[in-house]
């Protein structure tokens, strides 16, 4: 455990070069005092090592020159129509999520083979004459505003009918026609 109560934020100043009252100071205790000296030296290793590192991952790169081809291609995107700017972002989706989009084709296929084997299963359930069953709808109100008429068209089983409302204009049309 650590004995000294110096402050670690003034030792990280002081070697940031940081120049202020409290560099000063921990520069003044890192002189008398070994603990800190040892961590203040561990910390500057630390950071070395991770120079180092940085250094071998990306070689000798010039950051602004990185910086300015960055920008370059960005801009070179922005200039394409937009289909090729389209193509473009869906050849990255694909290269750099491969298995979600392995796996969502895959899921659309067997959704696509599998709907209509449901729904002829759920659509086979047979009524007592020997249909399909089918959606029904009753309507047990209908209210006509204004000059408008409601038109009622029953086919010959009884089972069918078509409702319409139409204005009196066009009413009297369709009654000429009939």
């Amino acid at each position: 455990m650590s004995g000294c109560k110096f402050p670690g934020p003034w030792l990280m100043a002081w070697l940031d070069d940081e120049m202020d009252e409290a560099a000063e100071r921990a520069r003044a205790h890192v002189k008398e005092c070994r603990e800190c000296a040892a961590k203040v030296e561990a910390w500057r290793a630390a950071g070395q090592s991770l120079v180092k590192t940085i250094d071998r991952a990306l070689g000798d790169v010039e950051p602004l020159l990185g910086l300015e081809k960055i920008h370059a291609r960005i801009a070179a995107t922005e200039e394409l129509p937009f289909f090729d700017r389209l193509r473009r972002a869906v050849d990255e989706l694909v290269m750099l999520h491969r298995r979600a989009v392995a796996g969502a084709a895959v899921a659309m296929a067997l959704g696509a083979l599998s709907a209509p084997a449901a729904v002829f299963w759920l659509g086979a359930r047979v009524v007592d004459e020997g249909g399909p069953l089918r959606a029904a709808v009753v309507v047990e109100s209908l209210e006509v505003g204004g000059a408008a008429t409601a038109v009622v068209w029953s086919g010959a089983d009884q089972k069918t009918a078509i409702i319409w409302v139409e204005s009196d204009a066009n009413a009297d049309a369709t009654d000429e026609a009939l």
